[in-house]
């Protein structure tokens, strides 16, 4: 534990339990060994499977409820640059938000853009590329770059800061939601 200089994970987006897994494992680590952290976008390290590329990379998870956590990056280097940030919406949506204030042409990557193929297609034809297998499945090495660059500009931080991200309440929360609107409609 002593050559371990930084502890890192993804904060999100992706599954809830996921998430907060991996993001209480390092934080267990790093404060047991006293070393800092660093946390990175899932859907950044996706992007960085097309880096570097001149041509806006939009990283798409499947978010389910016909929803996606999306984020548009400049891959024009190793490090991908966030345009849009990580967010939680409707295909549609996102699309209208991108296009054309960001570029006519996309590479789309994820399984979100993998199941919402056709939506893109309708929405942007033959300005839409799409990732091939290898292309849609986050490859660690790109997490390493993250990491190292974020170590190389001194953005560590403290174990007990590194929080998961996320984008939307849990079916939990939304329970409860709606278990507080129903009280307050009958009032």
């Amino acid at each position: 534990m002593d050559n371990i200089d930084l502890f890192s994970c993804s904060i999100g987006p992706g599954s809830f339990t996921g998430v907060r897994a991996g993001v209480a494992t390092i934080q267990g680590l790093a404060l047991s060994a006293g070393k800092p952290c660093v946390g990175f976008s899932s859907l950044s390290i996706l992007a960085m499977n097309h880096s570097p590329n001149v041509t806006p990379v939009c990283a798409m998870l499947d978010a389910r409820k016909n929803e996606v956590y999306a984020a548009l990056f400049d891959c024009s280097t190793l490090i991908s640059v966030p345009l849009v940030t990580d967010c939680v919406t409707t295909v549609e949506n996102f699309l209208y938000q991108i296009h054309p204030a960001f570029g006519d042409t996309f590479i789309f990557c994820g399984d979100g853009a993998t199941r919402y193929r056709e939506t893109i297609e309708t929405h942007l034809g033959e300005r839409a590329c799409f990732a091939g297998i290898f292309g849609n499945i986050a490859n660690a090495t790109h997490g390493a770059l993250l990491v190292q660059n974020a170590f190389d500009a001194g953005q560590m931080i403290e174990p007990n800061q590194l929080l998961p991200v996320y984008l939307r309440p849990t079916d939990r929360e939304y329970a409860k939601l709606d278990q507080q609107k129903k009280l307050r409609d009958r009032t």
